[in-house]
């Protein structure tokens, strides 16, 4: 999965580099046919604001989170990110019982 990772008004340190990549490799482990991942992060006035964007085969998820702490935004973005692609699974999964036409039922 490509990983884009910016900064507005900011440049993005190492560390937070690091810790955002292991955030996005617990979405990554869910589900293995996402393309890209686009993490902005942002900083007005007190607030610390994270943004996701996560492109893949047939879907395209957006989580957006904000606190007074960096780490804690990104991670509560990625949490709804994982949220989103969980809704997203479950509505795609196939819940119906398939059987076979041609199978005779014993009594």
């Amino acid at each position: 999965m490509e990983r884009i990772i910016a900064g507005r008004h900011l440049d993005v340190s190492d560390n937070t580099k690091t810790f955002i990549n292991s955030e996005l490799d617990k979405i990554e482990n869910e589900y293995s046919k996402l393309t890209s991942a686009r993490v902005v992060v942002d900083i007005q006035k007190n607030w610390h604001i994270s943004e996701i964007i996560i492109h893949g085969k047939k879907i395209t998820i957006e989580a957006t989170a904000k606190s007074k702490i960096m780490h804690n935004s990104i991670s509560g973005a990625v949490q709804k990110a994982r949220k989103q692609l969980k809704r997203y699974l479950d509505r795609v999964q196939d819940h119906h019982i398939h059987t076979d036409r041609n199978a005779k039922i014993h009594m």
